[in-house]
């Protein structure tokens, strides 16, 4: 049985069948005791006569697929308010760039897409720190560690960092970078080295 909260998509589904002679999509259903399940329903027409029509439907339980999407839909809006989220392939060209990254990086979403992370790139950083992070991550190993990015306005920021690799439909490796902005507390830091500094040439002359 239908879910009556789906009774407005059954007009489109009919007007389907009538045309094109089948039909298929993923439909709440209740049961006899009341509770509500997905399945993936197909319907086509089997045969016709002059007489009559037979038509054919198959369907399957697909509430455990439906749950883990949506759980996993809720996980990554509520990371998605809190973390700068990216996605790169192996050559580190970013396929996935969340609002918090566009924010922060002051790129918009369009002008990081395809773009090398290398857009990003600070100097801060010796060759060798991020060639030790590719050998990391190209072991299939976790890696985590503070990031100095340039903003497209050309200010820096500071961000700790997780990269994992993650697969893909087509089972690519890809990589995924969960980061958190840390700006103020490096600053501050920087700013204390800075004053320690020069207490000690204070000391010294």
């Amino acid at each position: 049985v239908v879910n009556n909260n789906q009774s407005s998509e059954l007009p489109s589904a009919g007007q389907t069948l009538l045309s094109k002679g089948a039909w298929q999509g993923d439909v709440k259903c209740v049961r006899n005791h009341g509770g509500i399940f997905w399945c993936a329903l197909s319907i086509a027409k089997f045969t016709e006569t002059k007489t009559e029509e037979v038509w054919i439907a198959a369907f399957k339980d697909i509430s455990a697929a439906i749950a883990e999407k949506n759980r996993i839909a809720s996980l990554n809006a509520g990371l998605n308010l809190f973390a700068i989220v990216a996605i790169t392939d192996k050559k580190g060209n970013i396929i996935y760039a969340n609002d918090k990254f566009c924010e922060l990086s002051g790129y918009s979403r369009e002008e990081l897409l395809g773009s090398n992370h290398r857009i990003l790139k600070s100097g801060q950083h010796s060759k060798e720190f991020f060639e030790s992070m590719w050998a990391t991550l190209f072991a299939g190993k976790f890696w985590s560690g503070e990031i100095c990015n340039r903003k497209k306005d050309g200010s820096f920021y500071w961000v700790d960092s997780s990269i994992f690799a993650i697969e893909n439909e087509f089972g690519e490796t890809n990589f995924m970078a969960i980061r958190f902005d840390i700006t103020k507390r490096k600053n501050a830091e920087l700013r204390l080295i800075e004053t320690n500094k020069l207490t000690t040439l204070g000391e010294m002359a």
